[in-house]
């Protein structure tokens, strides 16, 4: 899999790292949707987890990366009715 990211040597994941990751997320309101709750379940996931990008960090957290299939999208705005239609 392919993800694009700005990791370098300076920001790589480690337990250092971590909380800044997190704060930067939270800063351009990727966490704005989620609960406390929610929020405290990611952050000790990220912590508990071998985390080597960020997508890896993303995925501790809940409802913030949607898998699914194309071949079963049979629409003209797909991305709209899969968030619609998400629950």
């Amino acid at each position: 899999m392919y993800f694009l990211s700005n990791e370098n040597h300076n920001n790589r994941f480690n337990t250092k790292n971590t909380e800044e990751i997190i704060a930067e997320y939270e800063k351009i309101g990727l966490f704005n949707h989620l609960s406390d709750l929610e929020m405290k379940e990611g952050r000790q996931a990220i912590h508990q987890k071998e985390i080597d990008n960020y997508f890896d960090a993303l995925l501790c957290f809940p409802k913030q990366v949607i898998f699914f299939g194309w071949e079963l999208i049979d629409s003209k705005n797909p991305y709209e009715n899969l968030l619609r239609n998400r629950n």
